[in-house]
């Protein structure tokens, strides 16, 4: 249980399930009037992709080891891909979420701004935090590849 709370990948789950309860509570009031609840999302998504490259960066090395013709594993590497891999499910299932969320009000707010014909109706910053944390999801798991 110990290497499970040294791996970060706890920290990281109790913050994706924060970032849903955001979520809701932003799909709950409404875009409007909520820069509060949009600011605390992306601060949780800028904090959950560096918790994700930690975690990443625990799983780092060599899973055998050659010595004198036998084979030593190490098990702390393999545990933390584990626990990297537990919670990399999680974040998709949050992601998945949020998308389906956020999705029809991006939507909605292209029609009115194409109705009106301006360029100058702003994106409210979620959609922005959001994308930059899809993005930065992307490159981490490019890297683990």
């Amino acid at each position: 249980m110990a290497s499970f709370f040294d791996s970060g990948s706890c920290q990281s789950q109790i913050s994706l399930f924060y970032l849903v309860s955001e979520i809701y509570e932003l799909d709950t009031n409404g875009l409007e009037d909520s820069t509060a609840i949009q600011e605390r999302i992306g601060n949780s998504l800028k904090s959950l992709l560096e918790q994700l490259t930690d975690q990443v960066n625990k799983c780092k090395g060599d899973l055998l080891e050659i010595r004198e013709g036998s084979f030593k594993t190490h098990p702390n590497i393999l545990e933390n891909l584990v626990f990297f891999v537990e919670t990399i499910s999680i974040v998709l299932w949050v992601c998945s979420y949020s998308d389906a969320v956020l999705r029809p009000w991006k939507s909605s707010l292209q029609k009115k701004k194409k109705k009106k014909k301006e360029s100058s109706v702003a994106m409210p910053p979620v959609f922005t935090s959001f994308q930059d944390y899809v993005s930065g999801l992307q490159r981490l798991a490019s890297n683990v590849i």
